[in-house]
């Protein structure tokens, strides 16, 4: 039986801090995951050409095609200790990552263009997955937060609609790049990096 614990293994790649401020660290970084921006945003933009119950549909296609794909990936490197852990924080597991993300997100692409070509979900896609490969590109030189990216994205574009979910997001992100430091994931300029390209992919998303 996997222990999931190993997800966010600490004894390989160390954190920063005392214990009770690492385990509060974590806490926000799972609960600020990208995975969990995305269903925000989709939730929120969905909600406004949707009734409650077709939320469901984008929803679950996005977690078959991306979330599902990419959590066995983590799973599996995790597993046979190819990475240190779940957010694949060694610049050298980085690039693994962001090609799946890239493949995962042209799948859906085309999948949607060929089943549902007029849903809000294209441009959202196209925008994600420009904003994957910048990080990609990015890669060799610097690891860019995915979770301040995904955060600023999803900040940015609920913002931009005037929606409420957006400023209740505002001060979530700078708790949570405080987590991704204490937690030793990433240095302050892979953070404004990060945040940077969320922003310019959130203006994208929401007015291009």
């Amino acid at each position: 039986m996997f222990d999931f614990s190993q997800l966010w293994r600490e004894d390989i790649y160390p954190t920063r801090g005392n214990i009770h401020m690492n385990s509060i660290a974590k806490w926000v970084s799972i609960l600020a995951h990208p995975f969990v921006m995305v269903a925000i945003l989709i939730a929120v933009a969905g909600s406004h050409s949707f009734s409650n119950p077709e939320i469901l549909r984008p929803v679950s296609v996005v977690f078959v095609i991306i979330i599902a794909p990419i959590s066995i990936l983590m799973l599996v490197q995790v597993r046979r200790k190819r990475w240190s852990n779940a957010d694949a924080s060694s610049i050298s597991e980085r690039p693994l990552l962001l090609v799946v993300i890239l493949v995962a997100l042209t799948v859906l692409l085309v999948f949607l263009l060929l089943q549902d070509p007029h849903t809000f979900l294209i441009k959202g896609v196209f925008v994600t997955g420009l904003m994957i490969a910048v990080a990609l590109i990015c890669a060799r030189w610097v690891k860019v937060s995915l979770h301040l990216a995904f955060a600023g994205l999803a900040c940015t574009s609920l913002l931009i609609l005037d929606s409420i979910v957006g400023f209740s997001l505002l001060p979530v992100v700078p708790i949570l790049a405080w987590s991704r430091v204490v937690l030793d994931r990433h240095r302050p300029h892979e953070l404004i990096y990060g945040l940077a390209l969320g922003i310019l992919s959130g203006v994208a998303l929401a007015y291009g």
